[in-house]
């Protein structure tokens, strides 16, 4: 309460939807608090007031006092309640309903207050649960190394509910586990899906069953490639001259230790070969530190697997998502020239009518962009600038999402007077200006720049406010990139009307390239 609340706009903890982060500071102001909704019990905490009243819906109220109040007595001394001690951790709904007064006597140390005191009303679980195991069997006796097979497992619970952690060991390492909750009196069945890799006997065991016996057996494909690459990682941007880190994940699926000499390529030519020894199913992480000089889109390929980074050496070459045309061209596909391929998905619910606008996407509640996440659009740094060309086609009340991470990375349009932008979050602050005077049905560049510690909102090319932030923040954010919509409110905020040139920038650009990207841009843009 001291240290996460402020009054600026960062001064919430985290997302307030429907006000769940300022009624808990309410609530603990006031030193009662309902640990599990639904539950008539509030757990009792230190006031932050000398003084509250509660005025109840029944039209009585319920007076909490607190004497001796300070930021150093924290610590209840005693409590009473309509003049009775309270000697239990927890107060009831219903004595709250009834009206009356709360006095606290607060000190500076632990006092005697609540010693002994049964804190089980809180809680959904009374006594301890009690876990027996039943049964376990394999679907399989046999198996070639890296061939699925399933462990089903039954178990009961004669107490209370709960979680067990059901552990599957492997020549008596633990070698797999299961979260399953159990309630009272339930006869639990469940399974936990397996791979073996080393050739011979593997006895599997779990808690308190007979072990079971599997044997591994070589096959044919064991002749064959017997590793797998997952996981091929690189930073999706790098400036020249800096470093860009590469790793991959590689697994021995034969069924013996071995040694593997596995081939990293850029854009076609061999850069490593990778000489890796391997037990049998074990995993190792291979990284690699390389400098980029050459600016351009890479192509790094390790085993088939293919990822794409771009090196750059100035702000306008550090485009993430590009997308020069948005209308529908019959395949529902928005084309993303950046060179990350990170194409659009026009989403439709209305009128096959609405597709048939080849001139320009008309955008609204039939229709909108959404684009699938990619690490290049995902994975970020300090820095972002968003921009595009907007043509409403009509004035709108409430919130109007234009270009939006989820609630992460957002220019919005608030009840047809304002432009807004955040960046990392709305908590951390945004920047908002007002629309100029005929935003309606005419055509307007917006841009929100975010250089880390810094939000800016362009509006035509002229610089319409800045707002400067506490700190800065790692922008990455797995939501995915929507035009004219919001993934986390996909039925509101709902924007009416066109865009073109709508672009996604890493690095904070400048009111000067701006600008050059508005002079280029004009002539596509027409009233």
């Amino acid at each position: 309460m001291l240290t996460r609340y402020s009054a600026d706009p960062g001064g919430i903890p985290g997302n307030d939807d429907l006000g769940s982060m300022s009624s808990w500071y309410v609530f603990s102001a006031l030193g009662i608090y309902p640990v599990c909704p639904g539950r008539p019990f509030y757990a009792i905490s230190s006031p932050l007031f000398q003084s509250a009243t509660l005025h109840l819906a029944n039209g009585k109220r319920f007076v909490i006092n607190c004497v001796n109040s300070s930021l150093e007595n924290s610590f209840i001394q005693s409590l009473t309640v309509n003049g009775k001690p309270e000697k239990q951790v927890t107060i009831s709904h219903s004595a709250i309903l009834k009206g009356g007064t709360m006095n606290f006597r607060m000190g500076k140390y632990a006092g005697n207050w609540a010693v002994g005191a049964d804190p089980l009303e809180l809680s959904e679980t009374k006594k301890d649960p009690g876990f027996r195991f039943l049964s376990c069997a394999a679907s399989k006796e046999k198996v070639e190394p890296d061939e699925q097979f399933v462990v089903h497992f039954s178990l009961i619970n004669k107490g209370s509910i709960g979680t067990k952690i059901v552990k599957l060991y492997a020549n008596g390492k633990q070698y797999a586990y299961k979260n399953c909750l159990v309630f009272p009196g339930q006869l639990k069945e469940d399974s936990i899906t397996c791979r073996l890799y080393p050739v011979g006997k593997t006895i599997l065991k779990i808690d308190g069953l007979p072990p079971i016996i599997m044997e591994v057996k070589r096959s044919e494909k064991m002749e064959e490639q017997t590793f797998r690459v997952t996981r091929l990682v690189a930073e999706p941007m790098v400036r020249q001259y800096s470093t860009e880190h590469i790793s991959y994940t590689v697994q021995n699926i034969g069924g013996y230790d071995h040694v593997f000499h596995i081939p990293l390529s850029i854009n076609d030519s061999v850069l490593f070969t990778d000489s890796i020894e391997i037990a049998a199913g074990a995993k190792k992480d291979i990284k690699h530190t390389i400098v980029s000089y050459q600016n351009g889109l890479k192509i790094i390929k390790v085993d088939g697997l293919v990822k794409r980074y771009k090196v750059y050496n100035d702000n306008l070459s550090s485009l993430l998502l590009d997308f020069p045309a948005i209308k529908n061209t019959g395949d529902n596909i928005i084309r993303d020239y950046s060179g990350f391929e990170n194409n659009g998905d026009i989403i439709w619910s209305g009128s096959p009518d609405v597709k048939k606008d080849s001139s320009g996407l008309l955008f609204g509640k039939d229709c909108f962009v959404e684009v699938p996440n990619s690490e290049s659009l995902d994975v970020m740094g300090l820095t972002i600038t968003m921009m595009g060309w907007i043509y409403p086609t009509k004035e709108e009340h409430g919130l109007v999402d234009l270009i939006t991470k989820g609630d992460n990375h957002v220019l919005q349009v608030s009840d047809g007077r304002s432009l807004s932008f955040f960046a990392g979050g709305w908590g951390r602050g945004e920047c908002e200006v007002a629309l100029p005077g005929n935003w309606i049905q005419h055509w307007h560049h917006i841009a929100g720049v975010c250089t880390g510690k810094k939000l800016s909102l362009y509006i035509d090319g002229i610089l319409r406010g800045n707002t400067m932030l506490d700190d800065t923040v790692n922008l990455s954010n797995f939501n995915s990139w929507n035009l004219g919509r919001n993934q986390e409110f996909p039925s509101e905020r709902i924007f009416n009307g066109y865009m073109k040139l709508v672009k996604i920038f890493e690095a904070p650009l400048t009111q000067k390239e701006i600008d050059s990207i508005i002079e280029k841009e004009k002539a596509f843009i027409k009233e």
